[in-house]
């Protein structure tokens, strides 16, 4: 009996190759096809954290901790106080040559400054925030024989909480325009009062200025009118109250007069 073979091309109209293909991506899209890797339910994980925030950091053979300083200032403080440990987790002594910070209101010492390997010491700070309100962030400039006279800097931020508010910064006449009155409002904060004591202009004699209590403490109305819009004008209001904290206790609002408004 004569052998029967099977002839691809006679006894299908596509070429060879092209069937070979539709096999190859049958197996593909079946069994032979890559699992993917199953994506874990957060609901499954139980106390997993979900993101990773770095407790130091490396510097050559240095590990500072925390990498960085943060701190929420109470209100009323006059400084807070900023720590760091250092740890040499190399094989060599190293030893802190000089440190330095970005402002004087930053003043910073190092319990050691030679450190031979595995041992720690404290870098520690006292931040000045009597002039500052809102969000301040400087800088401590560490210098060591390893790093070649390139600081390692560790940043110091602290937010300091409002305390009074005046709004707004700054009232303008338009030039030739209509002499009416304008006001700013001065309002307590924090829950301590602060009174008003006292008002008055850079320039008296052409912008009057007056003082009204809303309430005791937490809120006053100062109200500036000018004599006449004809000239171009630039002043300010002078603010003063019973803070105890000095650097705040006079605050200033600007008045002008000019071509537009702004």
């Amino acid at each position: 009996m004569a052998k029967i073979r099977s002839n691809p091309i006679e006894s299908s109209n596509q070429p060879y190759w092209i069937v070979g293909i539709c096999l190859s991506a049958m197996l593909v899209f079946t069994g032979c096809r890559k699992q993917e890797p199953a994506v874990p339910d957060p609901s499954e994980e139980g106390d997993a954290e979900t993101s990773i925030v770095p407790e130091s950091k490396q510097k050559g053979d240095l590990v500072f901790t925390p990498p960085i300083f943060e701190a929420e200032a109470k209100a009323g403080e006059e400084t807070v106080d900023a720590h760091f440990t250092v740890k040499n987790v190399g094989r060599s002594q190293i030893t802190i040559t000089r440190l330095d910070t970005t402002c004087s209101c930053l003043l910073v010492e190092a319990a050691d400054t030679v450190l031979d390997p595995g041992e720690t010491t404290s870098i520690d700070a006292v931040f000045e925030i009597t002039k500052l309100l809102g969000h301040a962030e400087k800088m401590i400039e560490v210098y060591t024989d390893q790093n070649k006279g390139r600081p390692i800097f560790l940043p110091v931020k602290v937010d300091v909480p409002p305390i009074l508010e005046v709004t707004p910064k700054n009232v303008t006449w338009k030039l030739g325009g209509p002499v009416e009155p304008k006001s700013f409002k001065f309002i307590t904060i924090r829950e301590k009062p602060i009174h008003v004591t006292e008002v008055s202009s850079s320039r008296p004699d052409l912008v009057t200025v007056s003082l009204k209590e809303i309430t005791k403490g937490r809120e006053y109305e100062i109200v500036v009118t000018p004599k006449s819009t004809d000239d171009n004008l630039l002043g300010f209001v002078k603010i003063e109250t019973d803070l105890e904290i000095k650097a705040h206790q006079s605050q200033m609002a600007f008045f002008t007069i000019s071509k537009s408004e702004f």
